[in-house]
């Protein structure tokens, strides 16, 4: 029997490579941020933005987005930075 390391392709995990988690934040004028969870996979931060957007009372200028960061620190200075204008095509 011979020693043969595995194959690594893009889909290998590499450990320690998922320590960044998304935080969820409420939004509220004038840029309030108010902390409300962390999750570890996508799927789970998305369905709880998701169900914090559908439980939202009517009228309430109030936004709940996730932010994919390494602390909570970054993830706040990432949500408070005003983000440029896209521009899609040329004038």
């Amino acid at each position: 029997m011979t020693n043969c390391a595995e194959p690594t392709n893009a889909l290998t995990r590499i450990p320690g490579a998922d320590a960044m988690p998304y935080f969820v934040y409420k939004i509220t004028p004038p840029l309030t941020l108010t902390y409300i969870d962390s999750k570890d996979k996508y799927k789970d931060a998305r369905t709880l933005v998701r169900s914090l957007r559908q439980d939202r009372p009517a009228g309430q200028d109030v936004e709940y987005r996730m932010v994919f960061a390494k602390g909570q620190g970054e993830a706040e200075k990432l949500l408070s930075t005003p983000r440029d204008e896209r521009v899609i095509g040329e004038d």
